[in-house]
């Protein structure tokens, strides 16, 4: 895989330099790895602190080119384990009894925020389905980002 470098300029695209691409590609997994902790995907997050602890270490040492290039291979490998994760864990919400089981005990607490069962069941399924849409375009982005 190639990255849009210019050996030349040294510069990411065209446009900025490669230390301060690294920095902005450093803030966005950050920005993501805040995300899935407000959604409870932990797994996602650690995966995202890692890859910001890396793009640190890449900061730090921005002169060797070794480090950037470990830095690229790593990070495209999470960043494809962490979208398969994501879909499998969307399978599982959306296909088990999960969601069921969420509603049987949001009715049996009597909070009222739902008139009946399948009101609850398409809520929680529609904010699902907005999270899972939300960070895989966030984690598609990131992706496409670092190529």
């Amino acid at each position: 895989v190639e990255m849009c470098v210019d050996s030349k300029s040294m510069t990411c695209c065209g446009s900025c330099t490669l230390t301060t691409a690294t920095i902005v590609l450093g803030v966005f997994y950050f920005l993501a790895a805040m995300s899935s902790a407000g959604q409870s995907q932990w797994w996602s997050m650690v995966i995202n602190l890692i890859i910001v602890i890396l793009i640190v270490i890449a900061v730090v040492q921005k002169h060797n080119a070794e480090v950037r290039r470990k830095l690229f291979i790593v990070v495209t490998a999470c960043q494809i384990v962490n979208i398969i994760v994501l879909i499998v864990s969307y399978c599982y919400f959306m296909f088990s009894d999960w969601v069921e089981e969420t509603c049987v005990v949001e009715m049996l607490s009597f909070s009222g925020n739902y008139a009946s069962f399948d009101d609850c069941v398409v809520t929680v399924k529609l904010f699902i389905t907005a999270a899972f849409i939300t960070t895989l375009i966030l984690q598609l982005i990131l992706g496409f980002i670092e190529v």
